[in-house]
Order: C-alpha cells, then sequence, then structure tokens
C-alpha cells in the first residue's frame, strides 16, 4: 500500500483502528458490503507521503468457480472508508477455481 496523498496518515495513533478491508463484486452487481470477504488490521506505524508498506492479507474467496473483481478499501473503524473521502479503491482481478476438476499442470509421465 502506497500513500498518494500530500499528508501523513495516521495509521500509528493508538486511539484509531485502521483495517485493510476485502470485498467481492459477484456477478457484477456491486453490493460490496453484502459481500464482505475479510478484513486485515493495519500495522501501528504511520506512513508519510510517498511512503509504502506491504501487507498480507487472508481472505474467502466465492464458493463458485470465476472470474471476480476483488476491492481493496481501508476502513477507520466506526469513523469511515477511504473511499468515502476521495482515495480510490484498490481492484484485483481474482480467479476461482473448480478445485475438484483436474489440474491443468499434472505431471504426467513421460513429459
Amino acid at each position: 500500500m502506497k500513500n498518494h496523498s500530500n499528508r501523513t496518515v495516521t495509521f500509528g495513533n493508538q486511539q484509531k483502528e485502521f483495517v485493510l478491508v476485502a470485498t467481492v463484486d459477484f456477478e457484477n452487481r456491486f453490493k460490496l458490503l453484502q459481500n464482505y470477504c475479510g478484513q486485515t488490521p493495519l500495522p501501528k506505524r504511520d506512513l508519510a507521503p510517498g511512503q509504502s508498506m506491504s501487507i498480507q492479507a487472508a481472505i474467502s474467496t466465492p464458493d463458485k468457480p470465476g472470474l471476480y473483481d476483488l476491492y481493496f478499501d481501508i476502513w477507520q473503524k466506526n469513523v469511515t472508508f477511504f473511499t468515502k473521502e476521495g482515495s480510490p479503491m484498490t481492484i484485483y482481478k481474482l480467479a476461482v477455481r473448480d478445485e475438484s476438476s483436474p489440474s491443468d499442470n499434472k505431471n504426467e509421465k513421460g513429459s
């Protein structure tokens, strides 16, 4: 995550709690709050303009195989989401595969 603003983000403030929230857009309905799939507490350290930090997030994936949009936003608990304050939401493509089907990467004899 990178701070693209011109202000320091006070993640280190012990009185505030920030989390990275992950949501999935099922069937392009964009009902993100209904499609919550995980949250990760952010490290308690400030992020100055231009600084970045790495975050590992664990998410729950949809049961149905397919290609989904995975959205990440920062939430200051009990206050607001950063996107509501003008920050762009980070979006990734998420491919969910059917685990019962054979793998494309089989190790076959003679190959």
